[in-house]
C-alpha cells in the first residue's frame, strides 16, 4: 500500500470518526432511562422504553466503531496495516474503509 492510499484511508477514518462523534450527544440523551410518568399510557411507556433500548444499542455500536477506527489509525503507518494476517496478501483499500478494524482479506474471513 502506497503513501497516498494510506493518507486517503486515514482521511476517510477521520471523516467517519467525526460523523460518529457528532451522533454521540443525541444518542446519549435518547438512551437515558425512561422515567415513570402517569400521563403516559402503558403502551406509550413500553414504546418509549423500546426506543431507549434501540438508542442504547446504537450508542454501543457507535462506540465500538470509534474504538475500531482509533485502533486502525494507531496502526495505519505500520507495515502490517493492509496486509492479511492469514495469507499475507494485500487487503483492498475499499475493504479497509468498510471494515476499519479488519486484519483479514475477504477470502480469509
Amino acid at each position: 500500500m502506497n503513501r497516498d492510499e494510506r493518507e486517503e484511508i486515514r482521511n476517510h477514518f477521520r471523516d467517519v470518526m467525526a460523523q460518529l462523534t457528532s451522533q454521540l450527544p443525541s444518542l446519549r440523551e435518547s438512551s437515558q432511562p425512561v422515567a415513570p410518568d402517569p400521563a403516559l399510557g402503558r403502551l406509550t411507556r413500553m414504546e418509549a422504553i423500546q426506543d431507549m433500548e434501540i438508542n442504547a444499542n446504537a450508542l454501543r455500536q457507535v462506540n465500538t466503531q470509534l474504538v475500531a477506527l482509533e485502533q486502525a489509525l494507531d496502526r495505519i503507518d505500520s507495515p502490517e496495516f493492509g496486509v492479511c494476517a492469514e495469507c499475507e496478501s494485500a487487503i483492498p483499500p475499499g475493504r479497509l474503509k468498510a471494515v476499519p478494524g479488519t486484519w483479514f482479506c475477504v477470502n480469509c474471513v
